[in-house]
């Protein structure tokens, strides 16, 4: 899309979705570029657009990027000298300009051009940070002022980067999800949507990966009584082959019930399709189906572990439950985290369009 101004000037608004798109603009002069989310693009696409920031027209090429903070990106290493050993920006340095040279991909920053040029020989650019947050945007505030609620309603870490702009936040054990948040409850409400998300080991090794399956029920939001909460009623961990995977899911499957429905991760290639038609075969009669995953295992969890911070998900009284909530309180740093992707799936599951159905009575442990 473009716009065509009186002068004759122009401003474009184009993408890159892929690493290989930016050598569209080869041999282009752009003497402006703007970054949407700039940590959503490469360093190296970055900067071969810096390549092409060049003109003739009289206008000073420059740059200029939009971003929220994330401390795993590339662009951190950029701004740390404006930030605080907590993440937060410094107010005293915001907006102040500093220069830097890459030599063998490595960054080199002075205080002013000189000392660079005298030093390297090379041609130093210009770099710095505008420090903001949502109470600089009163419009935004004065006609969506729900928007700061849901930036309140985030997960602790999402919140920390968005709302309180720390750039040094991550996952870590005990951030992403703590076991302190859940209540362990007796009884469970029958009704509602039951599924049973299973992640499944490759092989029965005591190095390898556990199978999983998390069962889980919630009710809407519409529930006088228990709307929009979700109840973990039962976690399976065993290191087993596919064998043996196969027959617990089908002995599982027959505990749960058919009013249980049955999702599984569903691995890429053709061997997740040839796994999917082998268990729908087995498991016939159920509302049975595997899931692809869409993200890392951090990113799927992020939902889940969110309605875990604001008290939607409740553990109903088990043997399982102090191993799960260590699992969950050590994620992602801890070796097992097979019962959180059974788990963030059973959630994902329950949150589909279609919905869960109404109460009608309660389970008992």
């Amino acid at each position: 899309m473009e716009w065509l101004f009186p002068s004759g000037a122009k401003v474009g608004f184009a993408h890159l979705g892929h690493e290989n798109d930016k050598f569209k603009y080869q041999g282009s002069q752009i003497p402006l570029l703007c970054f949407d989310e700039l940590t959503h693009f490469s360093e190296s696409a970055f900067f071969y657009m810096l390549s092409r920031n060049r003109s003739t027209s009289g206008v000073k090429p420059y740059m200029r990027g939009t971003t929220n903070p994330d401390a795993d990106s590339w662009i951190a290493k950029y701004i740390d000298w404006w930030i605080d050993t907590e993440g937060f920006p410094l107010p005293e340095r915001s907006g102040v300009v500093r220069w830097f040279i890459r030599k063998s991909g490595e960054l080199i920053w002075a205080n002013d051009p000189d000392t660079l040029r005298d030093r390297y020989g090379l041609s130093p650019k210009s770099f710095t940070f505008v420090a903001s947050n949502i109470y600089d945007n009163q419009i935004l505030l004065a006609k969506d002022p729900d928007y700061l609620s849901n930036l309140q309603a985030l997960h602790p870490i999402d919140q920390a980067r968005l709302l309180g702009g720390n750039w040094k936040v991550k996952p870590e054990s005990g951030k992403v999800f703590n076991r302190t948040w859940y209540e362990i409850v007796d009884e469970v409400p029958e009704g509602g949507m039951t599924v049973r998300f299973w992640d499944l080991a490759a092989t029965e090794k005591t190095t390898a990966c556990f199978t999983s399956g998390t069962k889980m029920r919630c009710f809407p939001p519409s529930d006088a009584w228990y709307g929009d909460t979700f109840f973990v009623m039962d976690n399976i961990m065993q290191q087993i082959g596919p064998a043996g995977g196969d027959d617990l899911i089908i002995k599982t499957a027959a505990q749960d019930g058919r009013i249980c429905k049955v999702r599984w991760e569903l691995e890429g290639g053709s061997s997740g399709i040839r796994d999917e038609a082998h268990l729908k075969k087995l498991l016939q009669g159920f509302d049975a189906k595997g899931v692809a995953p869409m993200g890392d295992k951090v990113k799927r969890a992020k939902p889940f572990a969110t309605d875990s911070y604001h008290g939607k998900v409740k553990l109903l009284r088990g043997a399982w439950n102090d191993s799960y909530l260590g699992y969950l309180q050590d994620f992602p740093d801890g070796p097992v985290k097979d019962p959180i992707d059974s788990s963030s799936g059973a959630h994902a599951s329950l949150t589909e369009p279609t919905g869960p159905k109404s109460r009608i009575g309660k389970y008992r442990t």
